[in-house]
């Protein structure tokens, strides 16, 4: 779990692999940190600069939405990779993909 104020390990409770931490208060602001990197590498377009790389973060991003969904629907999910969906629909389809507002739609290409 992480948010704001630090983050720690929690265990499944079926899991035989114990890797539960503890709570860890935050040690400085991260999310300025990230930030401030983020947007000197755009200006400079170093991308080697990049403390984290696009794919790592977009990576990230991807299995903590997981989480959170799996968390919303109480349930454990398997993931279809090659695909980049959930191998169940009914999941995938109350989860990845929501109605857009005010009439909003993709253009078809």
């Amino acid at each position: 779990m992480l948010n704001r104020n630090g983050w720690e390990v929690l265990e499944e409770k079926k899991n035989e692999h114990k890797v539960m931490v503890p709570f860890k208060p935050k040690v400085d602001n991260g999310l300025d940190r990230h930030l401030e990197n983020f947007v000197s590498v755009i200006k400079s377009r170093k991308t080697a600069d990049l403390r984290c790389s696009i794919q790592e973060a977009a990576h990230v991003a991807k299995v903590a939405q997981m989480g959170n969904i799996a968390y919303r629907s109480g349930q454990k999910l398997g993931w279809n990779r090659e695909a980049g969906r959930f191998t169940d629909e009914a999941i995938n389809k109350k989860y990845l993909m929501k109605e857009y507002h005010n009439g909003y739609q993709l253009p078809k290409i």
